[in-house]
């Protein structure tokens, strides 16, 4: 806003205008197009508070009020410091502003082709952003909602957690689940195991008997009576006979030799390598015999061994008390049982599922055994998909809201109330007369109230809808334009920057808001002001820099923001500067006028470019009985 003010006094003073005067002409000229893209950027940005996801709401607010202020600041601070600054300064003294005479040349003397020539470009590269596959048309900007794929490249920590989610079985998120008593939590568990996509499940009841105390109690107690008299290992173990060993060994592995079971196999196999091994032809017969007592001995001592501390350590677990959860370690405890009683089920992916696919069947999945099921999977599965739908809504009502205002902006009197109230009669009787209107979705009822009131402004002036259209033709184009470039380059959108789609969408508007109140205040062929073109060029070239040194930034989020913005802010100023003026060159004169009137406008400085540009209206602002 300060550079559109600053960029027409600038104008003003270089045509001989004192300070006071020249400030004056200033507010008069550009300050009903600075008031009005204020307002439909910052409703537009407000319109965020009906969506649902917090974030985007809060974003509308806290862009919407800062816009507001600074608009304000131009008008009530920033003509103080102009009137301090440059009070002593000579006209001669002051910068000469950027005037774009090349493009304001092509587009006042080749609208035509300059019209043809940049929407065929337009047109074409903006269709580079769609595809045709399978007899539908489908975008080839897609959405990626992995956030793996925002993380900078080539940091240690972010190569070793890509490492571990390629080296793990399955994935490290888990979905949470919660059950009222050890039965439920193991009934549950083998509900989410018959899921296709559900790989493993972890609870803590697997620690605790499956039986009731009361039918396992005289059973644990005759098993700790019998261990309770377990004797100890002896010092000495009797010698083997190897040949009562391997004749034994060798009916047992006949008998294992018959059975087709993959196990059974496996077993004869290792008997039939261990009873070669016992009867190595190439040892002696004496040195054979004691090396197989010896092995025997060992084999005899090793098993005794294992068999009693198997034996005694479930002696000590034999216990006839009944097991609690407040025998498991506390570590457990801690993690998968709360105080109040609820007990923790984690269900673990069978795949990744930082893709929208496999984490959308996941959590579709798991919602079918547990409708109030949580945890990480679902948290990113519904911020993604509320990040999505709330900026969808957020672009219908701005769209709306910025529609309605620029109509507002345009038309007055009785027309602009019929327009305004002829949408509101429709929704009454809509919801009066229509079955099921009652429950149509709030952004239904914006679109049809839109519509109507687009058509009934249409009826009593079509050249303030027309206007209106061709202000939209920045942030439209822009974003059509944007897409194709993004469609060319391989870029997709992501959660880090779908954030910049309302910021192109009002810095769109600004320039298309700008352009048509430079077109209403001329009469005659329309040539773009040296200080609009100014002003627009700055605004767009300060935002790309400044969102655009994130190019630079390791994380990869930020790059993609910063790139997307660029392309969508250059691509609104491409048509701001250039396709707009020249179709509004084509259209005419705003009001049908050649000539300005004397009696009605008062000119203002004549274009300093050399050529035959008309000159511009100063303060007063013209209605349609005056033109």
């Amino acid at each position: 806003f300060a550079i559109h003010y600053l960029a027409k006094y600038l104008e003003f003073r270089h045509h001989d205008l004192e300070l006071t005067p020249a400030l004056m002409a200033t507010s008069s000229s550009v300050g009903t197009g600075i008031v009005t893209a204020a307002v439909t950027t910052s409703l537009a940005f407000l319109c965020a508070m009906f969506t649902q996801f917090l974030g985007v709401a809060e974003l509308g607010i806290i862009a919407g009020g800062g816009i507001l202020i600074c608009a304000a600041t131009t008008f009530l601070v920033l003509p103080a410091l102009v009137s301090l600054s440059d009070r002593s300064i000579e006209p001669r003294r002051l910068p000469t502003p950027f005037e774009g005479r090349l493009i304001r040349y092509l587009t006042g003397r080749f609208p035509a082709m300059v019209c043809l020539i940049t929407l065929a470009a337009i047109i074409g590269t903006g269709l580079q952003g769609f595809e045709w596959s399978s007899g539908e048309v489908h975008s080839r900007v897609k959405y990626d909602s992995n956030l793996l794929n925002l993380q900078a490249r080539g940091i240690d920590s972010v190569e070793l957690q890509h490492r571990l989610f390629e080296e793990s079985n399955g994935s490290l998120l888990y979905a949470v689940s919660l059950a009222g008593s050890p039965y439920e939590v193991r009934q549950r568990k083998d509900q989410f195991l018959e899921l296709p996509s559900v790989g493993r499940v972890e609870e803590l009841a697997s620690y605790l008997p499956k039986y009731p105390p009361a039918e396992t109690k005289l059973l644990i107690q005759a098993i700790h009576a019998r261990l309770s008299r377990l004797s100890r290992l002896p010092s000495e173990y009797p010698q083997l006979d190897p040949k009562t060993v391997g004749a034994a060994l060798e009916n047992l592995y006949l008998q294992i030799r018959e059975r087709k079971e993959p196990e059974a196999v496996a077993a004869a196999h290792d008997l039939d390598e261990f009873l070669d091994r016992l009867n190595a032809p190439e040892v002696p017969e004496t040195v054979a015999v004691a090396g197989q007592i010896e092995l025997l001995g060992r084999y005899q001592q090793a098993m005794l061994t294992a068999l009693h501390a198997q034996f005694s350590a479930l002696a000590k677990i034999s216990d006839p008390n009944p097991m609690t959860p407040a025998d498991l370690p506390h570590a457990l405890r801690s993690r998968f049982l709360s105080s109040n009683g609820d007990w923790l089920i984690r269900v673990y992916p069978r795949e990744q599922i930082w893709e929208e696919a496999p984490l959308e069947e996941f959590v579709t999945e798991v919602r079918t055994i547990d409708p109030e099921i949580t945890g990480t999977p679902l948290q990113n599965y519904e911020a993604a998909r509320q990040i999505r739908h709330s900026y969808f809504n957020a672009s219908i009502y701005a769209l709306a809201v910025i529609l309605l205002t620029l109509l507002i902006d345009a038309m007055h009197g009785m027309p602009l109330v019929v327009t305004l109230g002829s949408p509101l009669a429709v929704l009454g009787f809509m919801w009066t007369t229509l079955e099921g209107a009652q429950d149509l979705p709030i952004r239904n009822l914006v679109i049809v109230y839109v519509v109507v009131a687009v058509i009934v402004a249409a009826i009593f002036d079509f050249v303030s809808v027309r206007n209106t259209f061709l202000a939209l033709m920045p942030p439209v184009l822009g974003l059509f334009l944007m897409f194709g470039i993004l469609g060319l380059t391989g870029i997709d959108l992501n959660p880090a920057n779908l954030i910049v789609l309302p910021l192109i969408l009002g810095i769109g508007v600004d320039d298309g808001v700008h352009v048509i109140h430079d077109y209403r205040m001329q009469r005659g062929t329309y040539r773009t002001s040296p200080s609009t073109i100014n002003a627009i060029t700055l605004t767009s070239l300060t935002s790309m820099v400044g969102f655009g040194s994130m190019m630079v930034s390791a994380h990869q989020g930020l790059v993609s923001l910063g790139i997307v913005l660029v392309v969508g802010v250059g691509s609104c100023l491409f048509i701001s500067l250039v396709t707009l003026p020249a179709l509004l060159t084509l259209v005419g004169a705003p009001h049908g006028g050649t000539e300005p009137d004397a009696a009605s406008s008062t000119a203002g400085p004549m274009d300093q470019s050399g050529d035959s540009a008309s000159p511009h209206v100063l303060p007063l602002r013209r209605t349609r009985d005056s033109a």
